[in-house]
């Protein structure tokens, strides 16, 4: 089988192609963008930046393009290629240069170029060889020459376009002229772009980019300012070409940049070098290496790599502004910051709703957070502030104090920016509207209470300024938004110096008060509203009308003693005050406490002074002798007392005279007369029967200074004796009754009028007596007192009046006199209950030695008199040469149970346990002395053999004895003392020496139950 297969050729229709390619570069804006970018993109042979300026000069014959730029080679042979996509390969270089060639065919049919000694005449109908003319030529830069393609050629059909008609070239001088500003924006190289008509300026802008971050466009006098900001999305563009590696050409790059204007714009576009024709809302132009839609006019915004490219080059523009967003304020001014951030915001929203692509959304998102914490809002007093710290204002009434406002440091809302309320008010930037606790604040912190208004700070020292204020607080309180907080409102608006006082002060409205003139005139020294002010409107709506309570709380400020001198001077009507509180008394029906309050004022006058209400009452049916009890003058009320009744007043008994008026009375008026204190004591033993069961008047009583004494004075009956022989007890110091009839020496026994002497005062006359004594004896009349004083306490001691522990703590608070009648202290003196021990001490011990049976042995002995064998103790007189008792511990021990049968007849204390660690001891020689310490003074006898010692620091009995001759009766009493430390011991002593002297125990037993101690 032959092979026939033959290859075949494909040509391009040429006309075919320039016409479909023209669908998408009409416009004369498409053709001036391209022929711009063009000339951007020319470089010389080194590859520096080419070209400097472009004209458009809109000829009648042509449209003449030039720039200053020149075609190199390779520049000529990509024109050859329409389409070929090697200058889009080229680093630094915007477009594909043949391509946006085509858009020159909206107005020619045959484009020629000259530069570079070249001239090239395109005809887009010849044969693909002829289609370029070439011939040499002399040039200068490059000239685009564009025939005006005035007729219906062959061409003009194939290509499906109009022809120009030359009465619309001023027209199309007019559109490339409108296009240049756009055009211009950002260009890489170009520095002047004019239009000219038939060589006649039409329109000129230069332009100076200033140190990459401002760019300037002028025309004529007029200048445009743009601030550019650059950022790279140069990773994430990485991601994208590693993931679309055959698609993403590496000469793409990754920068974008935002210019935005000084002079808001409507809308913002996106370029791609030159302008798309993708719009946005936003406030400013984005440029970056988008990929475009086939015809150049849009940017994809799609599903696929270029859309990816494309967002990912938004984002970072968004990125980019968040990072200079610290520089707009300065740049764009207060209404032109806002009017930007508004712009964002609406792309924000359209973003949200669906009718901008979602990547837009990324510049609001970017910004936010930093509303809320940089210093974006500008105030009237032309300042920068974060938004917390602002206040925006919208009533007229706000408006017309803000600037009052701002003298006390407020921050309020630039009045330019109240346009933008809503924006300012949205949750991320969170400008506050201004509140009553911010003009609370304010005003507190520059003032203080009470400030006269002349010294209020500077725009607030005249009553316009603070109507002004008050107006504008009116509308703040009734936009509370809640009830609860428009109550908190009106606190803080009362707790602030903002009321004008009737003494032309700045005062809290909780500190001043309304009130009609005879109010005004009854508290004088109030704090009154301004009578130009009223009680409806700010800030007298603020103000409470005087009431009772408040007047309580007025005249509880003044002590007694300054009301009673205003009343004293006339300057308080207690009678018209009184008439003013009872026309009030409905407030007084159910406040308890307000009630309390009110009977405690001390303004109901009473003979030449006021009492509070609480210690007054009504006249009933008893008089006092004394007129001095508080009985209201129920005539300065008009005669009607149902109000006191009300208030609790009570009317004056007898019995509420005894327990309440009569204490008060003698505590008021300590310097009563005496004649009226012995009318009221008279009074009192006339009616003794109608009270003397009652203890409760007896204990008002009691205490009260109505016994009168010899030495004329009234003391209370607790300090008074009834007879003068007590001083023979208690010396001339004691106060006594003077003689009074029955019914008063009644009285006086009733309220505690003693007759015999009490222990205390005994003890008191004794203690005064050792106060500074020397040693001096006492006098015949001072011993015999101290004497009687001592055998008094020895009886109350029997009796039970006084308890003997009370006496052992006296200590060194009393005394006793010795045999030569000098004071001694209790531990000084002995009773003498040992006639041989006495004995045996030297004469000068002997004086303090008392009697034995001294009748008032009980209290001197409870006081720390001691038995003198107790006082007394044995010890040795010379070293002790002895050996455990081995003989002696057996039979205590054998003895034990009788030990404990006759100490619980005797009354000892411990039972024998009390022996258990005794040691015992047997010494052939035993020699002692006995020793006495008193105050001051130790005394000892001559030694002695003994045949039993106990040593106390030792706790050991030392015995002399054979086990035959055995002293037991000594042996008895030193155990007896072991086992009953206190009190006599000659019974226990006897016993213990029976019960352990028998040979045997059952012969012990059998002696104590003869001696009559219990089995």
């Amino acid at each position: 089988m032959s092979d026939n297969s033959r290859f075949l050729s494909q040509s391009v229709n040429y006309l075919g192609f320039l016409e479909a390619r023209l669908r998408d570069v009409q416009g004369v804006a498409t053709l001036v963008y391209e022929l711009a970018q063009n000339a951007d993109d020319v470089k010389d042979e080194d590859g520096q930046p080419g070209a400097r300026w472009i004209s458009f000069d809109v000829r009648d014959e042509a449209l003449v393009v030039e720039n200053d730029g020149r075609f190199r080679p390779v520049d000529f042979e990509r024109l050859q290629e329409i389409a070929g996509g090697s200058k889009r390969a080229e680093a630094e270089t915007t477009g594909a240069f043949g391509l946006g060639f085509i858009a020159v065919y909206q107005v020619t049919d045959s484009p020629e170029i000259l530069s570079s000694g070249k001239q090239w005449i395109i005809r887009p109908d010849a044969p693909a060889e002829e289609r370029i003319l070439e011939r040499e030529a002399q040039t200068e830069g490059t000239t685009f020459r564009l025939p005006w393609a005035f007729a219906a050629t062959a061409v003009r059909r194939a290509l499906r376009l109009e022809t120009i008609e030359p009465a619309r070239l001023p027209e199309l001088a007019a559109e490339i002229a409108a296009a240049l500003p756009l055009a211009a924006l950002f260009l890489k190289q170009l520095r002047v772009l004019e239009v000219k008509r038939n060589g006649a300026p039409v329109r000129r802008i230069e332009r100076e980019a200033v140190g990459g971050e401002q760019l300037r466009l002028w025309q004529g006098t007029s200048e445009m300012t743009w601030h550019l900001f650059s950022g790279d999305f140069a990773e994430t563009a990485a991601a994208l070409r590693d993931e679309h590696r055959w698609q993403i050409e590496e000469k793409r790059r990754s920068q974008v940049w935002l210019a935005v204007p000084e002079q808001p714009i409507q809308d913002g576009r996106l370029f791609a070098t030159l302008p798309s024709q993708t719009i946005t809302p936003l406030p400013f132009h984005l440029n970056a290496d988008f990929f475009p839609s086939s015809d150049r006019k849009r940017i994809v915004l799609e599903a696929d790599y270029q859309s990816a490219w494309n967002r990912a080059a938004v984002r970072c523009a968004a990125e980019t502004l968040a990072a200079h967003f610290e520089r707009l304020p300065a740049l764009l001014g207060p209404a032109g910051l806002w009017g930007f951030l508004q712009q964002v915001e609406t792309g924000h929203r359209q973003a949200a709703e669906g009718a901008l692509d979602g990547v837009f959304a990324a510049f609001w998102e970017g910004v936010a957070p930093l509303l809320g914490q940089r210093p974006i809002v500008f105030t009237s007093a032309g300042k920068w502030v974060r938004p917390g710290e602002a206040r925006l204002i919208s009533s007229e009434a706000e408006m017309a104090a803000g600037p009052l406002l701002e003298g006390l440091g407020m921050a309020i809302v630039h009045a330019d920016l109240r346009p933008y309320a809503a924006l300012l008010r949205r949750p991320e930037i969170g400008v506050p509207l201004l509140q009553v606790a911010d003009v609370t604040t304010a005003l507190n912190g520059r003032m203080a209470a009470n400030t006269p208004l002349g010294q209020a700070p500077p725009p607030f020292q005249s009553l316009e300024a603070w109507q002004t204020v008050w107006r504008a607080l009116e509308v703040l309180l009734r936009r509370a938004p809640t009830p609860a907080a428009r109550d908190e409102d009106r606190r803080a608006l009362q707790q602030c110096p903002l009321t004008l006082t009737n003494k032309g002060t700045l005062a809290p409205a909780t500190a001043v008060a309304r009130g009609k003139a005879e109010t005004r005139r009854l508290f004088p020294d109030r704090l009154w509203l301004d009578e130009a002010l009223d009680g409806e409107t700010m800030p007298g709506s603020l103000v409470a009308e005087f009431d009772a309570r408040g007047a309580i709380e007025y005249l509880t400020s003044y002590s007694q003693e300054e009301l009673e001198a205003a009343w004293q001077r006339g300057q308080l009507d207690t009678t018209a005050l009184l008439h003013w509180f009872e026309a009030r008394q409905w407030e007084f029906v159910e406040d308890v406490r307000l009630k309390q309050q009110f009977r405690r004022l001390p303004i109901f006058p009473v003979f030449d002074r006021l009492y509070p209400l609480a210690l007054l009452y009504i006249p009933g049916g008893f008089e006092d002798p004394l007129k001095l009890s508080g009985l209201v003058d129920v005539a300065a009320l008009g005669g009607r007392s149902d109000f006191l009744q009300d208030l609790g007043v009570g009317q004056l008994t007898f019995e509420t005279y005894l327990a309440e008026e009569v204490p008060r009375i003698l505590e008021q008026h300590p310097d009563l007369r005496s004649d009226a204190r012995s009318q009221l004591v008279a009074l009192l033993a006339r009616r003794l029967g109608e009270f003397r069961d009652d203890e409760l008047v007896r204990e008002k009583l009691r205490p009260l200074p109505l016994v009168a004494c010899l030495d004329g004075h009234y003391r209370p009956a607790e300090e008074v004796y009834a007879d003068r022989r007590v001083t023979a007890v208690l010396g001339d110091r004691v106060q006594v009754a003077e003689p009074a009839s029955g019914a008063v020496q009644a009285l006086y026994e009733w309220l505690g009028v003693a007759k015999e002497p009490k222990p205390a005062d005994v003890i008191r006359s004794l203690s005064q007596v050792g106060e500074g004594r020397g040693r001096a004896p006492l006098d015949d009349e001072t011993y015999r007192r101290v004497q009687n004083g001592w055998l008094h306490l020895s009886q109350a001691l029997t009796s039970g009046q006084v308890a003997a522990a009370e006496l052992a703590r006296l200590g060194e608070k009393v005394g006793a006199p010795d045999r030569r009648r000098r004071w001694q202290q209790m531990d000084g003196l002995f009773f003498a209950d040992d006639a041989q021990l006495a004995a045996k001490f030297p004469a000068a011990l002997q004086e303090r030695l008392l009697a034995a049976d001294e009748a008032a042995r009980p209290a001197l002995a409870a006081a720390g008199v001691r038995p003198l064998s107790q006082a007394a103790q044995m010890e040795p007189a010379e070293p002790v040469e002895s050996e455990p008792d081995v003989w002696l511990a057996a039979r205590l021990q054998e003895r034990r149970p009788l030990l404990a049968r006759v100490l619980a007849a005797e009354g000892g204390q411990g039972g024998p346990a009390a022996l258990d660690g005794l040691r015992l001891a047997r010494a052939p020689r035993l020699v002692v002395h006995y020793r006495l310490e008193t105050p001051g003074r130790v005394y000892t006898t001559a030694p002695e053999a003994v045949a039993a010692i106990f040593v106390a620091e030792e706790k050991t009995l030392y015995t002399v004895h054979d086990q035959e001759n055995v002293p037991w009766a000594a042996i008895g009493r030193i155990l007896a003392a072991q086992m009953k430390p206190a009190g006599p011991i000659g019974g226990l002593a006897g016993g213990i020496k029976e019960a352990l002297a028998s040979s045997s125990a059952a012969e012990a037993g059998r002696v104590l139950d003869e001696l009559g101690y219990p089995g």
